[in-house]
């Protein structure tokens, strides 16, 4: 009975940590995915990824979701006209 007992209590162990493992892996793929949508500046899918409940701190201050997306679009239209200031001096 007793090698029944932690026969079982192995199983379930190994089912408990192989699910830690997906989860951990889900975790790292959305925030690869994330990550690329700060690349192409999409803030849309960006908020896709993100909790309702979602802040960043940034330079000490807290940011909500709205208040992120105020400075990345300030912060895309400004890269935007760098890129076209060095294409044109190319």
């Amino acid at each position: 009975m007793k090698y029944k007992l932690l026969i079982f209590t192995f199983f379930i162990s190994m089912n408990v940590f192989s699910q830690q493992k997906n989860d951990s892996s889900k975790i790292v793929q959305l925030l690869k995915e994330d990550y690329k949508t700060l690349a192409s500046w999409d803030i849309e899918k960006h908020k896709d990824f993100c909790t309702d409940d979602y802040i960043l701190i940034e330079n000490g201050e807290i940011w909500n979701m709205e208040k992120e997306a105020d400075n990345y679009k300030k912060t895309a239209i400004g890269c935007l006209a760098e890129r076209i200031t060095l294409t044109l001096i190319s």
